[in-house]
């Protein structure tokens, strides 16, 4: 997983296949708006806030 920096509250997250596979993330999942859609990008934002100290939570989060 790599975390990029690109603004004071804004960051990028790129996952490679292996990544997905270590978070249990499938392709498809992502596709749709579902609770399993929900609980990885919770679980990425709680990695990224251990990485970077960036709180996505404390305030609005916009995922693009």
């Amino acid at each position: 997983m790599e975390f990029i920096r690109i603004g004071e509250n804004k960051i990028k997250i790129s996952l490679s296949e292996g990544d997905m596979q270590k978070y249990g993330i499938q392709r498809e999942a992502l596709e749709k708006d579902t609770t399993t859609r929900r609980r990885a990008l919770w679980t990425l934002l709680d990695e990224v806030k251990r990485e970077t100290g960036l709180d996505a939570v404390s305030g609005r989060t916009l995922i693009e």
